[in-house]
């Protein structure tokens, strides 16, 4: 037995405490501990996340900051300027490219959809980079400016390379399935 004294109190009360259950309370607190992670433990876990987002999506990456770069960047005038609404038919084909890069590389990486992420990743990721980088060229850049009917052009292309990516996918849980049907019938053999 072991006697706590109270020293707050005007009189010294002595309480006793017994010890029996001493390992369980270490465990009990070492268990309490393990509840709220430590700053280095959070830190590892967002680094790891990072660091497969980066690795599986690198296409995504480039093609978004190729997109960027060639949004920022002055455009030195050519033939190609002649053409009408060709700036707009760019804006178009990146997005849409783009959008159906992410769903590629989601098919790649996922077995099973995620309908919460893939709209967040795969529209609306793409549709605010279209609208910073129209602000971006407004108040970032010399000699371009912004303008909505970039940004318009940009969201279709996001719709119509999510269409794609839509296509993408179903293609590719078609082939899954029909390859886990094959080897099923061959019981299990390539």
């Amino acid at each position: 037995m072991f006697f706590e004294c109270g020293w707050h109190q005007q009189f010294c009360f002595c309480k006793p405490i017994i010890l029996i259950n001493y390992p369980n309370y270490l465990n009990n607190k070492l268990q309490n501990y393990k509840k709220y992670p430590t700053f280095a433990f959070k830190y590892k876990q967002k680094m790891k996340t990072l660091s497969h987002l980066l690795s599986s999506y690198r296409l995504t990456l480039i093609c978004a900051l190729a997109i960027f770069a060639a949004s920022i960047y002055p455009i030195p005038e050519t033939p190609l300027h002649k053409i009408p609404l060709a700036d707009k038919w760019t804006h178009f084909l990146m997005y849409g490219f783009l959008s159906a890069v992410i769903w590629y590389e989601y098919t790649k990486c996922h077995s099973k959809a995620s309908g919460i992420k893939l709209f967040s990743f795969a529209f609306v990721a793409p549709v605010c980079m279209g609208g910073i980088v129209e602000l971006a060229q407004e108040y970032c850049t010399i000699g371009r400016h912004c303008d909505f009917i970039d940004f318009i052009a940009n969201t279709i292309g996001v719709v119509i390379g999510n269409a794609i990516g839509l296509l993408i996918w179903y293609f590719a849980r078609c082939r899954k399935a029909s390859d886990a049907n094959r080897n099923y019938k061959n019981g299990g053999r390539q």
